[in-house]
């Protein structure tokens, strides 16, 4: 016996964008951040995967919000069991 697949051709017109329905994800929300050291830092977003990059002190990039809560809490110094005295955070929010 041989296995017949059978496909079928829809006419969905012109009206129809098929890339639309196939694609309804809203686009991420984005929100500018600020690197706080003069540094060059190159960072992986830990939900989206996504490549940030910071080229020195003050460079602000468009972070999906997604990956800002863990950017956010990044701080110098840090360690395990070290006190957070004298510890500063890498990043900053930038407001609107």
């Amino acid at each position: 016996m041989s296995d017949v697949r059978h496909s079928k051709q829809i006419d969905l017109g012109t009206d129809y964008d098929l890339y639309d329905e196939l694609y309804t994800e809203d686009e991420p929300e984005m929100v500018k951040v600020m690197l706080m050291k003069n540094l060059t830092v190159n960072l992986t977003g830990n939900f989206t995967g996504n490549l940030y990059v910071f080229n020195g002190g003050g460079s602000v990039v468009d972070v999906d919000v997604r990956d800002l809560d863990r950017m956010l809490s990044k701080m110098s110094g840090a360690c395990d069991g070290c006190s957070s005295t004298g510890r500063t955070h890498y990043f900053s929010l930038v407001e609107a």
